[in-house]
């Protein structure tokens, strides 16, 4: 973007040798836009490669349908591109940092909105291990995070950081068995091992 030529310099209004005429009092060609317009996410969303979003998608997915802000930008998402997703449905705000796809679990989507992850039983069913049916929702909780009164928590090791959000089956199955009746913590066990 080029300025358009100088402009006559009034004489009253001299410059002194080496100084220079303010921006503003340049015209500017027509074909300079200043300032530009905010970006348009929508537009920006459909030049976005397709391929990007759907293969960022897809590892949101894997990872049980909620990811943080660090692993979409891992794949190729820049900011712009996130709030398109946001705005078009595809992905949807949980709390500052993360987000997750339509298709997220309630469990998955309400452990992380109360900044923890599925825990214990709950973990176990999302990772496809057999326990006993139950409603009550079990999370691993940072300290200093509250969850909802209907929710069992657990509390998260010190100093661990909290970047998934469903416990890895080897934690689960290690809290489940401090925290159920001793044939439930067995019969989960026992599928796990059939599992695998």
């Amino acid at each position: 973007c080029r300025p358009g030529p100088r402009p006559a310099i009034d004489p009253r209004f001299k410059e002194a040798p080496g100084s220079f005429t303010p921006v503003d009092r340049l015209p500017a060609s027509p074909d300079c836009r200043w300032p530009r317009p905010p970006p348009d996410v929508a537009a920006h969303h459909r030049r976005m490669d397709d391929r990007t979003v759907n293969s960022a998608l897809g590892a949101v997915i894997r990872r049980g349908g909620v990811a943080p802000t660090a692993l979409l930008r891992q794949r190729g998402l820049d900011r712009a591109t996130i709030e398109a997703l946001v705005s078009t449905g595809r992905l949807r705000r949980l709390r500052k940092g993360w987000f997750s796809v339509a298709e997220a679990s309630r469990e998955v989507v309400d452990a992380t909105r109360c900044g923890g992850a599925l825990a214990c039983v709950s973990a176990l069913r999302q990772h496809g291990i057999w326990t006993v049916p139950t409603s009550t929702l079990h999370a691993v909780i940072p300290s200093g995070a509250t969850a909802p009164g209907e929710m069992v928590s657990h509390r998260a090791e010190p100093g661990r950081p909290m970047d998934f959000c469903i416990e890895p089956i080897r934690d689960a199955i290690g809290r489940a068995l401090r925290c159920l009746p001793f044939d439930e913590a067995v019969a989960a066990v026992d599928s796990a091992l059939r599992l695998s």
